[in-house]
């Protein structure tokens, strides 16, 4: 808990990129400035711990105290004062209400007038592994080097399944077992010469999921925000998987409980489903989503799978990437967003190099787009966890203070610009015919491949008949991600379609293991996750 602040400024660096006018560093200062002003004498600086990292957290705060007693002063102003914003552009960015006078910039000594965590010499290395792994997007422990790790964070076995044997490449989840006595080749924890009568001949298949952040299931938790909770509970964990939670996902879930006070919500998944079809899938999940991706880039994305024809059992492959092709934090939005007729080549690309790479037998799962206009048009006018105290800030205040600042995940659905919203939606849409009037035409020799519409509305739609609200869907931080709920709903419609593809294109999911009863009762849970 006392790292917290520094590890939050870290974060929003890198997962934010640098922007304008301050960017990301701008934002950090302004939440925690927010947080501050809110509880008033309450000071933040018991949170800073000691050494270096302790220290500069303590200068900061105590900057930032004296700024903020400042007459008329805001947040945003605070932070303008400390030279975490700036005005580059000419333009004042404001999270709060605009003061009456044009602020002016003031020196305060105690804090760099540059003041880039990533380039100082405590945090330099702590940015390099966050970036390197974020990056590569496989496990920074991995010591057989076949994708998979004994660790849980750093892409590790919240991502995949966790490997049983990490010096022995020939060992790993998803492995088609030989059904070797006293060896466990696939980590199913099915043993003791079991795996040839219990599974051989019930077509073992994983799930892989490429994706996105909303792949990965990106979250923050509202308590870092809300100043009358301060809940930092997970935080090192939070950062160490870049704010993502795949192991709660849509995709491949696998914990059956959330965590109190950090995510709260059912947890339902592909995985979840295609294990109780099938307990000798167990542990065989990988999550391939990234922050940011786009079409373009997952033809190098995919290539982190961990898949071997010819040793691995088929899996049934999820390719969904829902809106960064037409988001953007760029002023001039539509001018970054990809074109329809690339969008279907890119993709193409990926699912013809799954065609070359994954078991015989694979199934591929494709959707497009969603219509991001539900942001707005829902979350506009309500109070951001930020203001949980003031109830000053709603937002339609925090997009329009990310875009100023050049770092909103999606200039075009996130905007106050209902013509620009609507434009981003006709692009998303052209998107997906583009990719729906290509698929049929690909040309595969290995695996099977099916497009559906990402099931937001259906998902959207069953929460409303249970009396919810469709607010109650979205991350209550970044006013911009499907939260713990809308994943569980996701992968309750996403199996629905699937039951429908497989009424046309039989064996696409496998049937039930007859073994089923007979695994649990042996090998109870198979040795976790």
């Amino acid at each position: 808990m006392k790292q917290a602040f520094i590890l939050l400024l870290l974060t929003v660096g890198v997962t934010m990129g640098n922007g304008v006018n301050g960017g990301s560093d701008c934002v950090a200062c302004t939440c925690i400035a927010a947080i501050q002003l809110q509880r008033k004498e309450e000071d933040l600086e018991k949170l800073c711990k000691k050494g270096p990292e302790g220290d500069l957290c303590r200068d900061f705060l105590i900057a930032l105290k004296d700024a903020l007693r400042k007459e008329g002063a805001t947040p945003d102003t605070a932070c303008l004062d400390l030279k975490f914003c700036n005005m580059e552009t000419g333009e004042f960015c404001h999270l709060y209400p605009s003061p009456p006078k044009p602020p002016v910039t003031r020196d305060f000594p105690v804090v760099n007038a540059e003041p880039e965590l990533c380039n100082s010499t405590v945090f330099e290395p702590i940015c390099n592994l966050i970036n390197n792994f974020a990056n590569n997007h496989r496990a920074i422990e991995d010591i057989d080097g076949d994708g998979f790790s004994t660790i849980q964070t750093f892409r590790g076995s919240s991502w995949k399944g966790k490997d049983c044997s990490d010096i022995d490449k020939n060992i790993h989840p998803g492995r088609d077992s030989d059904g070797e006595f006293f060896i466990d080749s696939n980590c199913n924890g099915i043993t003791n010469g079991e795996e040839d009568r219990l599974c051989k001949n019930t077509n073992k298949m994983g799930v892989i999921s490429l994706g996105d952040s909303a792949t990965a299931h990106f979250h923050i938790p509202a308590g870092w925000f809300e100043p009358d909770v301060l809940n930092f509970n997970h935080t090192r964990f939070a950062v160490e998987n870049e704010l993502d939670w795949p192991h709660f996902s849509w995709g491949t879930g696998h914990l059956n409980a959330t965590w109190n006070g950090t995510i709260t919500g059912p947890v339902d998944s592909l995985y979840l489903r295609m294990f109780g079809l099938n307990r000798c899938n167990h542990r065989d999940y990988q999550n391939i989503g990234v922050n940011g991706a786009r079409a373009h880039a997952m033809n190098d994305i995919v290539k982190s799978m961990s898949r071997v024809r010819g040793m691995d059992s088929p899996a049934l492959v999820t390719l969904s990437l829902i809106g960064n092709d037409v988001c953007n934090g760029h002023p001039d939005t539509v001018a970054h967003m990809t074109k329809p007729a690339d969008f279907a080549k890119y993709m193409a690309a990926t699912v013809e190099y799954l065609d070359q790479v994954l078991p015989v037998g694979s199934s591929v799962y494709t959707t497009g787009l969603v219509d991001g206009r539900i942001l707005y048009d829902n979350m506009a006018d309500r109070v951001h966890p930020i203001s949980h105290v003031d109830h000053v800030v709603k937002y339609k205040d925090l997009y329009t203070y990310l875009n100023c600042l050049q770092i909103s995940p999606c200039t075009g659905w996130m905007n106050t610009n209902a013509t620009l919203r609507n434009v981003t939606t006709e692009r998303a849409t052209q998107l997906n015919t583009a990719w729906r009037e290509e698929v049929p035409k690909l040309n595969l020799s290995n695996i099977r491949v099916a497009y559906m519409d990402y099931p937001l509305k259906a998902a959207v739609a069953e929460w409303n008949a249970q009396g919810g609200q469709t607010w109650e869907l979205i991350e209550p931080v970044d006013g911009f991600h499907p939260n713990q709920i809308a994943n569980s709903l996701f992968a309750q419609q996403i199996w629905k379609q699937l039951l429908q593809i497989n009424s046309t294109q039989p064996g696409f999911i496998p049937s039930e293991n007859p073994h089923n009863s007979e695994i649990l009762a042996k090998f109870g849970d198979q040795g976790g996750y």
